[in-house]
């Protein structure tokens, strides 16, 4: 299993589990366009940024 790691915030993307690292992929390409729209992602610490600049990791879920 694999979860979305957001560097950009140190935070975890989704609370959804991924069974194979295609589909975290998959979701962190959806993840960045929810933000298209609107041109920026807002960060925890309130900077705009460009939504392609958010760092996602996908990375081995802790069993």
């Amino acid at each position: 299993m694999f979860a979305l790691w957001n560097e950009t915030d140190q935070v975890f993307a989704s609370h959804d589990l991924f069974e194979t690292v295609a589909e975290a992929e998959t979701y962190a390409e959806k993840f960045r366009a929810r933000f298209a729209g609107q041109g920026y992602y807002l960060t925890k610490d309130w900077h705009r940024i460009d939504p392609a600049d958010v760092e996602l990791h996908v990375v081995p879920a802790d069993d």
